[in-house]
């Protein structure tokens, strides 16, 4: 069964990357992403030890700055290779630890769930999270190394070194170096090996007190506010252990109870609880008491992200293996009933992760063509440059200067064929990038070269007026009136208003529509607490 084991795993393994990559097809850069390029377009080798967030990416910025000089932004693929890769090559090693200490057949089982971990999506179709998997791969390694007899001081001071490297991929790399500690400590015959985890320790605690610390988003607080969110903390470690819990039996996080219920039936009905039981523990406690005292100053996500579920799954799947291994040692027909347990999780695992990769897609062809419509507008005298194109992507600024030194990851179109984009996305981004003109005016005049466009008669009353790139409108209203202007290009008016101005004493305010580099017709709805009248005329 050892040889049949790994060759399951391996075969697997091999199977999953062209079913992984299908699934992610059609995902580009979003979110963290971008804010993560700019750092390293902007610092340089200083990205190397700089924070990021509450963060250490040293690891993940020298494999960004490999793909960043090779592919660019012109496609994702190559970064979801990348993060699949190491997804795949943590699941092997998460088998490779487990069947050492519970058997092949459940560590097939816990890497079965874990490498189609749908309530652990972000971490299988969001490129950035290289970092979380290189925590969880270098960790995984370093106790696989000095797990059993054959430990020596090899062996520790290799493990001490990918424990460093897991430091050096993101905080998550902090629990295991816990874990193996206190592992080491707790066992008389490898007690030993303890100093060889100086080198992670002290490895990151320098780059902790030379650069970390003076991070805007340390996390540290003063004494009195960790008191006061210490509450909130351990709520913090309960969700996640909880959603772990839930994540292993295909279940969602509102389901923790039901997970932790079962995972505590596992434990009680075999009553195996060792050292190592004890160092998974203080780990999974340690290391996202740690989270929640990075995250106490943004506040708390309920449910947890999906990445702090795939990270928690891990942790409690070797807590429970070796009392998992007993369960499936039974005889039939009462085995019939954990490997039921382990098809149904698995099944429900692989749909959730269908569903959450499917709802990104949608996410992220809907800001595809945000970037689209802001790339086709480029260089127009009226495009805010400073404005977010959405609250999930960069500013205009930043997208520009990144797509000019490493591609464009969207298909680029002319400003012509921005109508033939999806009406709702580009009118989305449109809102978000162009602002209104406006300033005090005077009655208009047909001498002056304007014409009655509108006339709403009633209070509340509104007007859909049309105009070319650059010209203006003049909205007479009664002096103080409240008027709200909405903007749109293709397919109507968002809810929230472009621009809310207040009638001047004149009576009239001149409204100038954005200009661009090639001309288009732009739509303005008008709706004020008061009677309107709209002209459109050239000038102000």
């Amino acid at each position: 069964m050892r040889l049949t084991g790994w060759m399951v795993a391996l075969a697997l393994a091999v199977a999953a990357m062209p079913l992984l990559l299908s699934l992610d097809h059609g995902l580009n850069f979003w979110s963290d992403d971008w804010n993560y390029i700019w750092a390293l377009q902007t610092q340089g080798l200083a990205s190397l030890i700089r924070p990021f967030g509450n963060h250490w990416y040293g690891i993940p910025t020298m494999i960004w700055w490999t793909l960043l000089s090779t592919v660019g932004l012109r496609s994702y693929v190559p970064y979801l290779v990348v993060l699949l890769a190491m997804h795949i090559a943590t699941c092997l090693a998460l088998f490779a630890l487990i069947r050492r200490r519970a058997g092949s057949t459940v560590a097939l089982v816990s890497m079965t769930i874990v490498l189609f971990g749908g309530y652990g999506s972000d971490v299988i179709n969001w490129a950035i999270m290289v970092t979380y998997l290189g925590s969880t791969l270098f960790g995984l390694l370093a106790l696989l190394l000095l797990d059993g007899p054959a430990t020596d001081w090899r062996r520790a001071i290799l493990a001490g070194a990918l424990l460093l490297a897991g430091t050096a991929s993101s905080g998550m790399g902090l629990g295991f170096v816990i874990v193996a500690a206190v592992e080491l400590a707790l066992d008389p015959n490898r007690r030993r090996y303890l100093p060889a985890l100086v080198l992670p320790a002290a490895g990151f605690l320098a780059w902790f007190a030379f650069f970390g610390l003076h991070s805007d988003h340390n996390g540290i607080g003063t004494p009195g506010s960790l008191w006061q969110t210490a509450g909130l903390g351990a709520a913090f470690v309960r969700d996640d252990v909880l959603a772990g819990s839930a994540a292993i039996f295909g279940l969602p996080a509102m389901a923790g109870l039901v997970g932790a219920g079962l995972i505590a039936l596992t434990l009680a009905l075999t009553r195996r609880v060792d050292h190592r039981s004890l160092a998974l523990g203080a780990g999974l406690v340690a290391q996202f008491m740690l989270a929640a005292a990075a995250r106490a100053a943004g506040g708390f996500a309920s449910p947890p992200p999906p990445r702090y579920i795939y990270i928690a799954s891990v942790y409690l799947l070797l807590l429970i293996a070796p009392a998992a291994a007993r369960i499936f040692s039974v005889r039939m027909p009462w085995k019939i009933a954990p490997a039921a347990v382990a098809v149904f999780a698995v099944a429900l695992n692989l749909c959730t992760l269908a569903g959450a990769t499917q709802i990104q897609r949608d996410t992220i062809s809907f800001e595809g063509v945000e970037l689209q419509t802001v790339d086709a507008f480029r260089g127009s005298p009226d495009l805010n440059q400073d404005a977010l194109i959405d609250d999930w992507l960069p500013s205009v600024r930043t997208y520009l200067a990144l797509t000019a030194s490493h591609g464009s990851p969207v298909a680029r179109v002319s400003q012509a064929d921005v109508s033939r984009l999806p009406g709702i996305a580009v009118d989305h981004a449109i809102s978000h990038v162009f602002g209104l003109r406006s300033v005090a005016g005077t009655a208009p005049s047909a001498a002056a070269g304007c014409q009655e466009a509108a006339r709403a008669d009633g209070p509340g009353g509104g007007s859909v007026l049309t105009g070319s790139s650059g010209s203006w409108i003049d909205v007479g209203a009664t002096p103080g009136a409240r008027t709200q202007l909405f903007l749109w290009l293709a397919q109507g008016p968002q809810q929230q208003p472009t621009a809310t101005v207040t009638v001047p004493a004149s009576g009239w305010e001149a409204i100038g529509l954005p200009r661009t580099t090639q001309p288009v017709t732009w739509y303005l709805r008008v709706q004020s607490t008061a009677p309107i009248q709209a002209w459109s005329c050239d000038t102000p």
